[in-house]
């Protein structure tokens, strides 16, 4: 399980690092501005962690629906190698932020896929990294 985690949190940290500085950026100076009178600091700490609070979720249910059925089927054919997980991560990892914003009627947003490839991909090379030899029983045997 703690294997699961921690791609999970690999990946979205990866999938939300960019987009979180800029969220940073913008936000930050409101702090000292003169005229921050009407900032309120809760707002600016939500606007700022925005891209974790969302690319948490999107992370854990791809790995929930894509991951696991993965690892398990590479497992039954005896193809477990780091480049046939991250081949995976980084397909469905560009295919998710394309669903999703074509299922919203959103145009345009099809850069979000570059991130979704970049995140997919380490949080699939990280989970290889943590498991070792997996049994049918678990898929979050941590590697000895």
């Amino acid at each position: 399980m703690r294997a699961f985690f921690r791609a999970v949190m690999v990946g979205t940290l990866a999938g939300a690092w960019m987009p979180l500085i800029f969220t940073a950026i913008f936000t930050l100076p409101t702090l000292f501005d003169q005229y921050g009178d009407n900032a309120n600091l809760g707002e600016m700490l939500l606007t700022t962690l925005a891209p974790l609070i969302i690319t948490f979720p999107i992370v854990l249910v791809s790995c929930l629906l894509i991951g696991l059925p993965t690892s398990w089927l590479l497992k039954r054919f005896n193809a477990e190698q780091l480049h046939t997980y991250v081949f995976v991560g980084v397909v469905g990892g560009s295919l998710i932020p394309l669903l999703i914003y074509c299922a919203m009627g959103a145009d345009g947003e099809w850069w979000l896929s570059l991130l979704g490839a970049f995140s997919g991909g380490v949080t699939a090379a990280s989970w290889f990294n943590s498991i070792g030899p997996l049994d049918d029983s678990s898929f979050s045997s941590p590697r000895t």
